[in-house]
């Protein structure tokens, strides 16, 4: 099964690790960027979740474009796109139901 993983916090990098273990195939890991840190800012600290990723020399990124080859352009895709293949999600209302 093909996996995107979506977190940054410490308490995420066991449920990464855990995938990651028992074989299924993470495509890519999403999560914040770098925080600066440091009197003036200058340095930049990454997430424990983006360590782990490093570590296990998966696909990372804080956009979902960079991590996406049906993404156009130099825009990055939504979650809802990634999910759902769509280009841009339409219409005013928050949830679609499909029954009847």
């Amino acid at each position: 099964m093909r996996v995107l993983f979506f977190g940054t916090p410490e308490f995420a990098v066991p449920s990464l690790m855990a995938l990651v273990g028992e074989g299924f195939d993470v495509v890519g890991v999403a999560t914040r960027p770098d925080r600066p840190t440091g009197r003036h800012r200058s340095s930049a600290t990454p997430s424990a979740v983006k360590l782990a990723a490093l570590a296990e020399d998966l696909p990372r990124s804080h956009r979902l474009a960079s991590l996406s080859s049906r993404s156009s352009g130099s825009r990055p895709m939504s979650a809802w796109s990634w999910l759902t293949g769509t280009s841009s999600r339409s219409g005013s209302s928050r949830c679609q139901s499909t029954a009847p």
